[in-house]
């Protein structure tokens, strides 16, 4: 994993309260990359954080 992507994922955790599922994912249908195209979440912010 990259250490940008690291930092922000680090930072998402540390900020928000809650993170939900806030649609279907999609998954990606290429054979070469493993993964999602779209995931919509919802996330909560803490109270500290705003």
């Amino acid at each position: 994993m990259s250490v940008r992507l690291s930092v922000f994922l680090d930072e998402l955790a540390y900020r928000a309260r809650h993170i939900e599922l806030a649609g279907e994912p999609r998954r990606n249908t290429s054979h070469r990359v493993w993964g999602y195209a779209s995931l919509p979440v919802s996330l909560s912010a803490r109270a500290d954080h705003g």
